[in-house]
């Protein structure tokens, strides 16, 4: 459900959506999420200052009080 949830995200948000991938790796309590994209769109899912990026790790750390697994994300250029 997460993943499918920052794919959709990143979709909106980047210039190339059709090379949007997310891979999860569950570790227990934690979830490694990694996003791949375009080069040309890793900075539009930064943000100026990283803030881009911190607003989805908010609504991710959202997700803990649900089911009680924490979530990092990775965005990695394709």
């Amino acid at each position: 459900m997460i993943e499918h949830f920052v794919r959709e995200y990143a979709k909106k948000l980047a210039t190339h959506p059709e090379l949007i991938r997310v891979e999860s790796q569950d570790h227990g309590s934690d979830v490694d999420l990694t996003l791949f994209a375009s080069c040309e769109d890793v900075g539009k899912f930064i943000g100026k200052n990283g803030k881009m990026i911190h607003s989805l790790k908010n609504v991710l750390s959202g997700c803990k009080v649900k089911n009680g697994k924490s979530y990092r994300i990775v965005v990695q250029p394709i």
